[in-house]
């Protein structure tokens, strides 16, 4: 896969400065000359300005629309004399999420860039929840910047549970970075182990029990890589024995990677909609950058 068409959300924070930083980046790295840049103002905003100043004053669609279309064109600026990429600016009225996601859909986005919250109770109305409600509405590649952008991506993690989205996300993750390092990381359970220690099976059964679900895992990993088209770019491998979210945490905490790429999961429709528990832990648990793919065919919900 390639990626092409990036779109950034931002609410003009400090803290949404680094998803508009490392959107250029990318358009750098990837030599993408434009990047979509747009803001969304909630609805509701005017009536709220005037209720928290106690103020009779209108604030009208069309000034406050203005104001950010002015700060929308220094941001551009800025990012065009940084990394010498063009934006396409665009200021909407709407629920966040839902605006955001249309505008994907509207210009085709390969990646959404997002920060993972605001910085003060006006931006965090914008961008508090708006990562998490994207992946309920979305149908895109969603990249959840953290962390203020110093170099391009170096370590990538991707863990897989060698579904259709596992290859979605190491695909992706191979196409947002040329020169990065992958790992592939698969976390595995034996499962009904714990039956077997109520029912006091035999440790050295127990191991063995492990030891042959550790060796299927490795099996399934094998297979898994032969699949990847890896464009000739080495991918490293690991198994090992937990609980997935866990062994997703520990070794994050471990090895430090810039990036963590997921697949979005769920098992049902309302799963899909509180989000994978392994995908939710890992975003909340993680310090690091964190880019969730979609299924191209994901359900929308909805709208928030």
């Amino acid at each position: 896969m390639n990626i092409h068409r990036i779109l950034a959300a931002t609410d003009m924070s400090m803290c949404a400065t680094h998803a508009e930083t490392r959107a250029a980046m990318l358009c750098h790295a990837l030599q993408v000359s434009e990047i979509a840049l747009m803001t969304v103002i909630d609805f509701s905003l005017p009536g709220a300005l005037e209720r928290l100043l106690n103020n009779a004053q209108a604030f009208s669609e069309a000034s406050l629309a203005e104001h950010a279309e002015r700060d929308l064109q220094r941001i551009a600026s800025r990012l065009q004399s940084e990394y010498n990429v063009v934006c396409n600016c665009s200021v909407e009225f709407g629920r966040p999420a839902s605006r955001i996601a249309s505008k994907a859909d509207e210009i085709s986005a390969d990646l959404v860039v997002a920060g993972e919250h605001g910085c003060n109770s006006v931006s965090d109305a914008f961008l508090g929840n708006t990562p998490y409600k994207l992946l309920h509405v979305g149908r895109h590649p969603l990249l959840i910047v953290k962390n203020q952008p110093e170099r391009a991506y170096e370590s990538i993690l991707v863990p897989v549970d060698f579904s259709d989205n596992s290859m979605l996300a190491a695909q992706t993750a191979l196409a947002i970075s040329p020169t990065a390092s992958v790992t592939l990381l698969h976390g595995f359970e034996a499962l009904h182990e714990g039956l077997m220690n109520y029912a006091g099976v035999s440790r050295d059964f127990i191991r063995g029990y492990r030891t042959e679900a550790k060796d299927n895992a490795m099996k399934e990993m094998d297979r898994f890589l032969s699949d990847l088209d890896k464009g000739g770019r080495p991918v490293a491998s690991s198994v090992q024995f937990g609980y997935p979210p866990l062994v997703i945490q520990e070794h994050a905490e471990t090895f430090k990677p810039d990036l963590i790429v997921i697949g979005k999961h769920g098992k049902s429709r309302l799963e899909d909609f509180l989000l994978g528990s392994v995908t939710r832990h890992t975003i909340e648990e993680t310090y690091c950058d964190i880019l969730v793919t979609l299924p191209p065919k994901a359900s929308t919900l909805p709208s928030f």
